[in-house]
């Protein structure tokens, strides 16, 4: 079922880690002219200054670091942005921006009440079928310390193969179910997987109601490669995979013929079988 985009409202991306909110951000800001506000609620990421003098805005980077800042100033920053929403809405201006909700650890709740609370927010949701591709994409960003091609080019990132600790992957599987459960609870926004518009960003005007049929470009490259070819332990940690994915089957509808609009690129190697199954 395609979302409806509404109008005269900000757009909010609840965002899972590597799951190509960066894209999809970039190709509603351009498709809907829309401010594109980074991800503005995100403790891992300082965001843009944002100015508005009369009817003209401007939008800036800063040079502060995440690491300068608490978790409460953070929470005062995110009270800051709420408002400068507001001012934006007041001048019909609209944005569209990133929500890592579980990046605030405490302040999850003050988040999610403020957002829930807003006529002037609308809510999607952009995460991964190949959950743990988006994982081992983690991985590699943390290694190679570069998270997003900005050159334009066709790039490969050069990473020393590792072995990969399963309990990390447990770790961020588990937080990956957390997070959904609340934001479920709280929210039950639509949902867009990255596997729908990963390999054409155009294929987002046939998911999207409300957004002019015009091609736009969403300006990035994805790095050249795949993630497994880096991991010495891959089996091991498909097999666990597989196993965790089964276990909880209830969070992984793309595994079990719920999700038949979703395909997850052959490129992204195995995915995990119904052991059920299997005799």
């Amino acid at each position: 079922m395609n979302i409806n985009i509404q109008p005269n409202k900000h757009i909010a991306l609840l965002l899972t880690p590597r799951s190509g909110s960066t894209v999809l951000r970039a190709w509603l800001a351009s498709s809907l002219n829309y401010l594109n506000l980074s991800e503005l609620f995100n403790v891992n990421i300082v965001p843009p200054r944002i100015l508005i003098e009369g009817e003209d805005v401007f939008v800036s980077s800063t040079n502060q670091t995440p690491s300068t800042l608490n978790e409460q100033e953070h929470l005062l920053l995110a009270r800051d942005n709420f408002q400068t929403l507001t001012k934006l809405t007041d001048i019909n201006q609209f944005s569209v921006f990133g929500v890592y909700l579980n990046s605030y650890k405490h302040g999850f709740s003050a988040i999610s009440d403020e957002l829930l609370s807003r006529p002037d927010i609308q809510i999607i949701r952009v995460d991964r079928a190949d959950a743990l591709y988006g994982i081992l994409s983690v991985a590699a960003a943390n290694i190679s310390g570069q998270w997003h091609n900005i050159s334009g080019k066709n790039e490969t990132r050069s990473i020393h193969p590792i072995i990969l600790d399963i309990s990390w992957v447990e770790e961020l599987l588990r937080d990956y179910i957390r997070t959904n459960e609340r934001i479920k609870l709280l929210f039950n926004p639509p949902i867009i997987y990255y596997e729908q518009f990963q390999k054409t960003p155009t294929a987002l005007i046939n998911l999207l109601n409300g957004v002019p049929k015009r091609i736009v470009s969403a300006s990035f490259t994805k790095f050249e490669g795949n993630h497994k070819s880096f991991i010495k332990n891959l089996a091991e940690v498909e097999d666990f995979y597989e196993q965790f994915v089964n276990e909880h089957r209830e969070y992984f509808p793309q595994y079990f013929g719920k999700l038949p609009h979703v395909q997850i690129p052959a490129c992204q190697g195995r995915q995990p079988r119904d052991l059920s199954m299997i005799q």
